[in-house]
């Protein structure tokens, strides 16, 4: 199995069709995901730290949630 993270937004929003950040800061963070087991996609969607029960990966034997996010150090 692996997971690929397409998108990360550290305050996501999404208004009518558009989604997007509201800030860098970590108020509502949000992770794109694709799961893969072999070649078949298993899950492809948003994880959210704050509501981990939206959108929640369902597997027999598995599951994944987005917990929290650390900022990349800029140097």
């Amino acid at each position: 199995m692996s997971i690929e993270v397409e998108n990360f937004l550290p305050a996501f929003i999404m208004e009518g069709s558009s989604i997007t950040s509201a800030s860098n800061d970590l108020k509502n963070p949000a992770a794109k995901v694709k799961i893969n087991e072999a070649s078949t996609v298993l899950f492809k969607g948003w994880m959210f730290a704050r509501y981990p029960t939206t959108h929640a990966f369902m597997h027999p034997r598995f599951s994944f949630t987005l917990i929290d996010a650390v900022p990349s150090d800029p140097r």
